[in-house]
């Protein structure tokens, strides 16, 4: 997933059937998790069932690249 400054992957919370794992590459994002707000930076990682409202925004002043794997 790559995501610009300033810019949100949904511009609403999403929840769908399955887990969700994500390892950042480069920059930050915060995950807007249920009512969590969740920092993230390079090298850290996040899993979370689907189920849970989520999405995510670039935090930063670069673009946010992040490996996401998604199963049912």
């Amino acid at each position: 997933m790559e995501i610009q400054p300033g810019e949100m992957a949904e511009a609403e919370l999403v929840s769908h059937p399955g887990e969700e794992c994500g390892y950042i590459l480069q920059g930050e994002m915060k995950v807007i998790l249920g009512g969590q707000e969740i920092y993230l930076y390079e090298g850290d990682s996040i899993c979370f069932p689907s189920t849970t409202p989520h999405r995510y925004v670039n935090t930063g002043d670069k673009t946010a690249l992040s490996i996401w794997a998604m199963v049912h």
